[in-house]
């Protein structure tokens, strides 16, 4: 899995649903109900999504065990875009078909993306040892940060970027160290798949092809996810606080390197 690296939240943006209460219908005590009793469920949720696609769809569905479902989700879904601020009630009608304890469950599926940075700093191998000959701490002689914070969008997704090395020393060759990703799953809620990983790098670095911890595949300027390659290691759902990491092995392009 790898070592964990995390990421700061940029507060602006707040991308999750929740929901604030689920009512049955009609209420009997002790919430007893018989076979063939048509039981009907109002699940009212919250959305809070300050930037969004609006074409992002999010379903809903409903299941409860050992009864059949005769009606609903209503609606079936809805755009993201016509719900933040004001929420919506989904309504599903069941009939038990069996006795015993049961779990209702209602749920939503979305799609949603997650951004994220860091800043990172190259110094010329040759140049960064003369600056330890001399006895300079190279950090506070060039105004670097010593914390290796990344900062992401918001969401279900937390993206942590991790410098390995601070600054990067980069040989003659333009080879130099890896760069670690993180992404964690920090809401309640599962994250089913990840369709892609895009890392969009200066037209200066990229990263070695074929290194075994980097499942990404070079497209174009930017790099994609290889899923074959991350499904090896990687098992979703992610449930709350899983987490995986990629680690990618960067080379330089010593023209743009010069002291820093």
């Amino acid at each position: 899995m790898g070592r964990k690296h995390p990421g700061e939240e940029e507060k602006k943006q707040e991308t999750w649903i929740v929901f604030k209460e689920l009512n049955v219908d009609p209420h009997q005590k002790n919430d007893y109900y018989s076979i063939g009793d048509e039981i009907t469920v109002h699940a009212t949720l919250l959305v809070s999504i300050l930037k969004i696609d609006e074409d992002r769809t999010i379903v809903y569905g409903c299941s409860f065990e050992g009864a059949n479902l005769t009606d609903g989700p209503d609606p079936p879904k809805n755009l993201l875009s016509d719900l933040v601020g004001i929420g919506e009630t989904v309504r599903c009608t069941f009939q038990p078909q069996d006795t015993g304890q049961k779990t209702i469950n209602v749920s939503v599926r979305f799609g949603f993306s997650t951004e994220g940075y860091s800043v990172i700093w190259f110094m010329d191998r040759e140049h960064e040892r003369q600056v330890v000959l001399e006895g300079k701490d190279i950090v506070a002689e060039y105004g670097m940060d010593k914390e290796s914070t990344s900062v992401y969008s918001g969401g279900p997704l937390e993206i942590g970027i991790k410098r390995f090395e601070m600054p990067y020393s980069v040989r003659a060759d333009g080879s130099t160290s890896t760069i670690g990703f993180t992404f964690t799953n920090k809401k309640e809620g599962q994250i089913l798949a990840m369709n892609d990983i895009i890392i969009t790098l200066p037209r200066e670095i990229t990263f070695e092809p074929d290194f075994a911890a980097c499942p990404l595949i070079k497209t174009g300027d930017t790099y994609h996810l290889n899923t074959t390659r991350l499904g090896r290691g990687v098992t979703f759902p992610l449930r709350k606080d899983d987490y995986f990491t990629i680690t990618c092995k960067m080379k330089i392009d010593q023209d743009i390197v010069g002291d820093i």
